[in-house]
């Protein structure tokens, strides 16, 4: 189940939305940010503390949320844009 949910993740992070670059869907810049950091070392530590680590802090269960998906898509691409990662 910790390879399905790091592989979730992972393409949730690396796919771009093109929609609209204006309001995160009314979540913390902070959330979003920790998140997306969290997502990021996913990718280099792949097991149970990582697991645990999800649970703990509730990235499992905010990304049962559409809503929480669209945004922190949104935020990634934002930072991946302000980095010239993207267009």
């Amino acid at each position: 189940m910790g390879v399905v949910v790091f592989a979730f993740f992972l393409i949730l992070a690396n796919t771009n939305s093109a929609g609209n670059s204006g309001s995160m869907g009314g979540f913390s810049h902070a959330q979003l940010e920790a998140d997306r950091i969290m997502t990021e070392q996913m990718a280099g530590v792949i097991g149970p503390g990582m697991q645990l680590l999800m649970t703990t802090n509730g990235m499992l269960q905010r990304s049962a949320n559409d809503d929480y998906l669209r945004a922190l898509e949104q935020h990634v691409y934002e930072v991946d844009r302000m980095l010239g990662r993207v267009p």
